[in-house]
């Protein structure tokens, strides 16, 4: 019966670690806690429950950023000049600088 505690407990490990977490709302260097909880009952009928650690976790910084033309296509003479547009947009999850050359 250990055994199969230490098995389901180990799939759960796997499945949560591996399950896309996001901090939405929590600021970069806010923490977000987590805990697991699993309960199943054995073939006989007996029922089992356990509970993990909390874990806390630090928000860190996640940068990104997009970058969209204001139009795709302008016409230029030779030796012209034109002025195209863009807006910068900063999708990340904390205050950032950009510098455009």
């Amino acid at each position: 019966m250990r055994y199969l505690k230490s098995c389901l407990f180990a799939v759960l490990f796997v499945v949560v670690t591996r399950m896309p977490m996001e901090a939405a709302g929590v600021a970069v260097g806010g923490s977000v806690s987590n805990q697991a909880s699993i309960s199943y009952a054995s073939e006989s009928g007996t029922p089992y429950s356990s509970v993990s650690n909390t874990v806390a976790t630090s928000v860190l910084q996640g940068y990104g950023v997009t970058l969209v033309p204001e139009k795709t296509a302008a016409d230029v003479q030779a030796g012209g000049e034109t002025l195209l547009g863009f807006s910068l947009t900063n999708t990340g999850n904390g205050s950032d600088s950009f510098s455009l050359t």
